[in-house]
């Protein structure tokens, strides 16, 4: 048994992830670990005769920085995912904001439906998303769903005010 005491923050974080995947925390926690302890023993056994003990540090920070790195993508990932959840659970309508640039920017009312991950070596959040048309679409019309960055959603786009 392992007793762990997080910051305020990370409970916080791990109380929603948890609460959101249906997995248990203690699940989050085995399976944190494990790939932790993976990224860090994942290395050709170095004989420490053979090397310079400054080239084994170097090759442990290394493994961390590339953990680290890996680590904070994810949680950038959950932090949007999280917030595009939200709006599909509040029923959020997005209109195109005064700031929009691009080609690819829809008007009228769009209502954000869900999200997707990593489609592309850009390894990013998507939104996916219906347009509210005016007429009520038919045929193949009705399953039509847009794709956006999420960065590039909230640039272009705003919560729609019905005032």
């Amino acid at each position: 048994m392992l007793t762990i005491r997080l910051d305020s923050d990370t409970t916080d974080l791990l109380d929603d992830y948890a609460r959101r995947s249906k997995t248990t925390k203690s699940e989050i926690a085995r399976e944190a670990i494990r790939v932790y302890l993976r990224a860090q023993l994942d290395r050709p056994d170095l004989d420490d005769e053979e090397v310079d003990s400054k080239l084994l540090a170097k090759a442990k920070e290394s493994r961390f920085e590339r953990f680290q790195l890996a680590w904070d993508e994810r949680a950038e990932h959950y932090r949007d995912a999280t917030e595009v959840a939200d709006w599909v659970d509040r029923g959020v309508l997005f209109s195109r904001s005064g700031a929009a640039t691009g080609d690819r920017v829809l008007t009228g009312i769009n209502e954000v439906i869900g999200f997707t991950a990593e489609l592309d070596d850009a390894k990013q959040v998507y939104v996916i998303v219906r347009h509210r048309a005016a007429i009520k679409p038919v045929g193949a019309d009705r399953f039509h769903y847009y794709v956006f960055p999420f960065k590039e959603w909230k640039h272009n786009m705003r919560p729609h005010s019905f005032s």
